[in-house]
């Protein structure tokens, strides 16, 4: 019986943090903040040189009005250009 209902296994150990993890997580998410809002910037100051991202944001906003895949961009229906999923 002492095998069986030891109680050891339901004993709960106290986690030591590795502070290289910490260092690591809090520069990862400090990182992914930093970069969100400057690409955040960048788009709504009409910065972004991408031509798809306004090819992409048009065309949901057409989506979003009630005339999916239209973009007045290509001149009609985005997926006669070619297929892209969004």
């Amino acid at each position: 019986m002492n095998g069986i209902f030891n109680n050891q296994h339901l004993v709960l150990k106290r986690r030591k943090f590795d502070k290289n993890l910490i260092i690591t997580l809090i520069t990862g998410i400090i990182f992914s903040v930093i970069f969100s809002a400057y690409s955040i910037y960048k788009y709504y100051s009409l910065d972004a040189s991408a031509y798809d991202l306004g090819l992409h944001s048009n065309i949901l906003w057409n989506a979003i009005h009630g005339e999916s895949f239209y973009t007045g961009l290509l001149g009609g229906n985005f997926l006669a250009e070619h297929f892209c999923t969004i």
